[in-house]
């Protein structure tokens, strides 16, 4: 069973988003320590926010999202990361329509996602041009 559920900010979800996060990262490794710790000191005067995937229980998936400052308040930065056994399954799209309900808190008028030019992005790169971005 598939289940989205609310960001928490648990010691296990950090671990487990970093697990995610490391199956495509190619440059970096995730660590649940830094993740923690930028996240209570991340500046609490925007929107930020994090969407997990399950799949029985498991996580599968994180989208990451966080509203711009001053003049680009109505921005939102944003990254998906998939476990790649999951790809090709409608689950980036799932994770993507949850955000963008959630960005009408702040009248979002922009999205910027952010991807690498690698192999580990492949499937990433192809959700946003057939969601309608442009990779620059």
């Amino acid at each position: 069973m598939i289940k989205l559920k609310k960001f928490t900010a648990t010691d296990k979800e950090f671990r487990d988003i970093c697990k995610v996060e490391n199956l495509m990262r190619f440059d970096s490794v995730s660590v649940p320590e830094e993740m923690q710790r930028w996240w209570h000191n991340r500046n609490k005067n925007r929107i930020s926010n994090k969407l997990l995937l399950y799949k029985n229980s498991k996580l599968i998936g994180v989208l990451h999202y966080t509203q711009g400052l001053k003049e680009n308040k109505k921005n939102c930065y944003l990254g998906i990361y998939l476990d790649p056994q999951f790809n090709n399954k409608g689950y980036q799209k799932l994770l993507y329509d949850k955000m963008l309900h959630e960005v009408e808190k702040f009248n979002c008028t922009k999205l910027f996602p952010s991807s690498f030019e690698h192999s580990s992005y492949n499937n990433y790169s192809k959700f946003l041009i057939k969601t309608g971005f442009e990779i620059v």
